[in-house]
C-alpha cells in the first residue's frame, strides 16, 4: 500500500498507536530524506488542524495556562502521565519520558511549539529545547533557527524550558479562535441570555472549567466569589437550576463539536466535562434521543 493510501485510511480512525505513527514517520523520512523533516511537518500545523487542543486553548489567559491545560489534556485523554510540569525559581519546565520514540518526539515537539507560536509570542518565553535521544537528523542548527533558543540532543529526557515572565503573555486573536469563542457564547446565550454581568461571568467560568470536569456548583460558585446558595438564588430569577443550565450548555456545545470532524468522541466527552466517553454517550442519548455517533453522521451529511 502506498504511503498516501495508508494515510487516507488512518484519517478515518479516531486514534493510532505511537508505534504506528513512528512507522509512518520512518516511511516519510525514507521517501523525503530531508534533515529538517520534523520542522517541515510541524510548520504545517494550523489552528484549525489542532482539534481538541485548539478548543482547550479558547479560555486561557496566557501561555502558562495553555501549557498547563495541554499537560492536563494529555493525562485525561491517554489515561497515563506523559508530560510533567516542574518549576525552578525563574523557569517552568515540561518533561517527557524517554520511552517515546525519537521521531515521534521530535515531530510532536515541533508541532506543539508551532501551534503555540500561532497563538502566543513564544519567543518571549522559550529558553531551551532538550531531546532525550540522539537526533535522527543532523538539523540542530535548523532547530535553533526555528525556535530561537538552544536545542540539544541525547539528554536522557525531553524537556521544554520556559521563563516565568514570558509565560504571562496573553494570546493573540485569530479569526478561527474568535469564531469558536463566539460559538461558546451563543451556546450559553440560548439557555441564559448574556444580558448583564452575572450570566457573562458564569459563562466564562463554566466554559473554562468544563474540560477539567470541575463543574460542580460548589466549584463554580467559589470561582465567581459567591456561595452555592446565592448562585442558585440568582439562577432562580431566570427560572433555571444549575443542573438545567449545565445540561443545556453541554447539549448545545455537543452539536458544534460533533459537526467538527477533527474531534473524536472521546475528545468531545472531555471538552464537555465527562470522565468517560460512555458517560457522554448515555447523556447525549437521553437529551437528544439519538447516539452522538449517529447525530455526527447526520450533521456531516453521511446519512439523512
Amino acid at each position: 500500500m502506498s504511503l498516501q493510501a495508508e494515510l487516507r485510511q488512518l484519517q478515518e480512525r479516531e486514534s493510532i498507536s505511537v508505534a504506528e505513527w513512528e512507522a509512518i514517520l520512518r516511511r516519510c523520512q525514507a521517501n523525503w530524506p530531508e534533515d529538517s523533516l520534523p520542522i517541515k511537518i510541524g510548520s504545517g500545523i494550523r489552528i484549525e488542524h489542532a482539534g481538541v487542543l485548539a478548543y482547550l486553548c479558547l479560555n486561557v489567559n496566557n501561555l502558562g495556562e495553555a501549557l498547563k491545560t495541554y499537560i492536563d489534556h494529555e493525562r485525561r485523554l491517554y489515561s497515563i502521565t506523559l508530560g510533567e510540569i516542574t518549576h525552578t525559581e525563574d523557569q517552568m519546565i515540561i518533561t517527557w519520558p524517554d520511552f517515546i520514540p525519537a521521531m515521534t518526539t521530535e515531530v510532536g515537539v515541533c508541532s506543539l511549539l508551532n501551534f503555540l507560536q500561532r497563538l502566543f509570542p513564544l519567543h518571549l518565553a522559550l529558553e531551551g529545547v532538550e531531546f532525550a535521544q540522539a537526533s535522527w537528523t543532523d538539523s540542530q542548527a535548523d532547530y535553533e533557527l526555528e525556535f530561537g533558543c538552544p536545542v540539544t540532543f541525547d539528554n536522557g529526557q525531553t524537556r521544554l524550558l520556559f521563563n516565568l515572565e514570558g509565560l504571562k503573555e496573553p494570546p493573540q486573536t485569530f479569526q478561527s479562535i474568535h469564531q469558536r469563542r463566539h460559538a461558546q457564547r451563543l451556546a450559553f446565550n440560548q439557555i441564559l441570555p448574556l444580558v448583564d454581568q452575572f450570566p457573562r461571568l458564569l459563562q466564562q467560568e463554566i466554559s473554562k472549567a468544563l474540560p477539567s470536569g470541575q463543574v460542580q456548583i460548589s466549584h463554580i460558585s467559589r470561582s465567581i466569589g459567591m456561595s452555592t446558595r446565592t448562585l442558585q438564588r440568582r439562577l432562580d430569577r431566570y427560572g433555571l437550576t444549575y443542573q438545567q443550565l449545565l445540561t443545556g450548555l453541554r447539549e448545545n456545545l455537543s452539536k458544534d463539536y460533533l459537526a467538527d470532524p477533527s474531534l473524536s468522541l472521546s475528545e468531545i466527552a472531555m471538552l464537555l466535562g465527562y470522565s468517560e466517553q460512555s458517560a457522554f454517550c448515555r447523556a447525549h442519548s437521553q437529551w437528544a434521543g439519538i447516539t452522538p455517533g449517529r447525530l455526527r453522521l447526520q450533521l456531516l451529511g453521511v446519512i439523512s
